[in-house]
């Protein structure tokens, strides 16, 4: 089933320099970092719809395109944490707009894995962007990479949001990544790990 989302309402904004040092503090108590606010299919897509919303103007203002799609079998009840997993889709989205010139950006996201009490969903974000070099790919997550410090540089930005995605990837037992071609465009990806939610009578 692809449901594919259009809109525009109010989103969040994210201090990236904060989320970092505020995940980094988690990761070093032991605390968790992420929430318990329950996550279902229409969530999910609710999410894209959001940096959709959140995005819309960016994306004009560069005359881009900007769309998204979720894949699934049918509906789903997850749990994990929507306000994390919205800062991460925003980052992506941000920075695909920020790069792109010409063509537009597209959301998507899609379950990939499944078992007796959890999921495994895969977000990506695609551009038609400047591209980055293979060799330099592997440097992007980390915190102001030379890659990123040049790219933030000529665009703006604190060079941070990647590294708090890789980082929140890591606490939700995902991991992130990234394919482009210089010239053509990339395409960044996390998974993230969600609980499935027990059954609730009232659905039923």
């Amino acid at each position: 089933v692809v449901h594919r989302l259009q809109g525009e309402i109010p989103g969040h904004e994210f201090d990236d320099g904060a989320q970092l040092g505020e995940s980094g503090a988690d990761r070093q108590s032991g605390e968790a970092v992420l929430g318990d606010r329950r996550v279902d299919d229409a969530a999910v897509a609710e999410l894209l719809q959001q940096a959709l919303r959140l995005f819309a103007p960016a994306a004009r203002a560069r005359q881009l395109w900007l769309g998204a799609v979720c894949l699934d079998e049918g509906p789903r009840r997850y749990v994990g944490d929507d306000l994390r997993l919205l800062q991460m889709i925003s980052n992506l989205v941000g920075n695909a707009i920020k790069y792109s010139e010409r063509g537009g950006v597209n959301i998507a996201a899609r379950e990939i894995g499944r078992d007796s009490d959890s999921v495994m969903v895969e977000f990506s974000v695609a551009d038609t962007g400047i591209g980055i070099p293979a060799d330099s790919l592997h440097l992007l997550f980390e915190p102001f990479s030379q890659v990123e410090e040049i790219l933030t540089r000529r665009q703006g930005g604190s060079g941070l949001g990647l590294a708090i995605v890789r980082q929140l990837a890591e606490l939700m037992q995902g991991e992130v990544g990234v394919d482009s071609t210089p010239g053509q465009g990339s395409r960044f990806w996390f998974t993230a790990k969600l609980g499935i939610a027990p059954a609730d009578p009232a659905r039923t």
